[in-house]
């Protein structure tokens, strides 16, 4: 977010010099750090330590690039270009521009509500993930699995004659199949590789993805998912198995009971969710207390006056900021800082 730094002359009023209201109040936008000095000017100075705390905040890339003197001085050089900036528009009444007391409330806004989720909102203890994993277990079960190795050869079943070819062909294959040791893979993927015509599996070996039974009738048809459950033992060949495209001869390759995903695997998955899920409570818990404190009314007559410009491209979003006010994390409404690029040195950080 952008800061606005002014010299301590005087406690600039940003939007008025009323103290005790909530919609004037008297902000001191003065330098507040301490430290070494590296650059002084009249009103202030900007220190070491807040050059440091700054390079600190700064993507790792974008630091290795600030290495040496002369983009030091840059960096440096770009502060002191805000700073004097910043003091030029209060001398010439920008702190009560639109824009700018807009920027400042919704900072504003966006701090409150940091602050509000640090307090009520914390991340959630290793006690409170098990309990709370422990009462979702259906969250994490799978079901079992089947993972093959299929041998297809195509047969479309109006073309008797070629049925019946090839029909004896995948008996003879499945001959030589049958004749390999349990674990030779390779022997059966050999195969695959000669003879199959599934063009997908073919240079795999025939290797099927791990996949429930009812994922396996869907994609390869009842017959072959009753064939796979049938098949007991890793290195199992099937009969020949008939359908209306072909036939095919299959290879258990692994088996995987359903089983439920252990705490270890779906602890941080859990602990991001039961975090966004507070997160998301206590923003709406304080909104609502703040729309009750505030006595908000809402007029839906005037609210259907309201014109949305129509977007110049189809899809995209119109006005200068685009997105949609009052929606969480986009223009309009109070959100988590997110790091960008930073400004070129020597020049003002950009304004969110």
């Amino acid at each position: 977010m952008a800061r606005f730094l002014v010299s301590s002359l005087a406690a600039l009023a940003l939007l008025g010099c009323q103290k005790g209201s909530s919609e004037r109040v008297t902000v001191d936008l003065a330098p507040k750090g301490t430290g070494t000095p590296v650059a002084r000017f009249n009103g202030g100075a900007i220190t070491v330590e807040d050059i440091n705390r700054q390079l600190a905040a700064l993507p790792p890339m974008v630091r290795l690039r600030l290495q040496g003197a002369a983009p030091k001085k840059d960096f440096v050089e770009g502060q002191v270009r805000v700073e004097l900036l910043a003091r030029e528009a209060v001398r010439n009444g920008l702190q009560n521009d639109p824009e700018v007391v807009d920027t400042f409330k919704k900072t504003l806004a966006q701090k409150a509500l940091l602050q509000a989720l640090e307090k009520s909102a914390p991340q959630p203890t290793d006690e409170e993930i098990k309990v709370w994993y422990e009462n979702h277990q259906a969250d994490f079960q799978r079901p079992a699995m089947v993972q093959l190795q299929d041998l297809f050869l195509s047969a479309d079943s109006k073309d008797a004659a070629r049925r019946k070819s090839r029909l004896a062909e995948a008996e003879k294959l499945r001959a030589k199949a049958r004749g390999l040791k349990p674990d030779d893979e390779a022997g059966f993927a050999a195969l695959v590789k000669a003879s199959s015509d599934d063009a997908l599996t073919k240079s795999t070996g025939g290797d099927l993805r791990p996949m429930p039974l009812p994922d396996l009738q869907a994609r390869y048809g009842a017959e072959v998912a009753d064939a796979a459950k049938a098949l007991k033992t890793v290195g199992e060949i099937s009969p020949v198995v008939t359908t209306d495209k072909g036939f095919h001869v299959l290879r258990l390759k692994a088996q995987m009971p359903a089983h439920v995903l252990p705490l270890d695997e779906v602890k941080a998955q859990i602990r991001n969710r039961m975090y966004s899920e507070r997160r998301t409570a206590a923003s709406d818990e304080l909104m609502n207390r703040l729309k009750t404190q505030s006595g908000y009314t809402l007029d839906e007559a005037a609210l259907a006056q309201i014109a949305v410009p129509t977007p110049t491209t189809p899809g995209m979003p119109s006005g200068p900021h685009g997105g949609m006010p009052g929606m969480p994390g986009m223009q309009g409404a109070p959100r988590a800082p997110t790091p960008g690029p930073p400004a070129a040195p020597g020049a003002p950080p950009p304004t969110r």
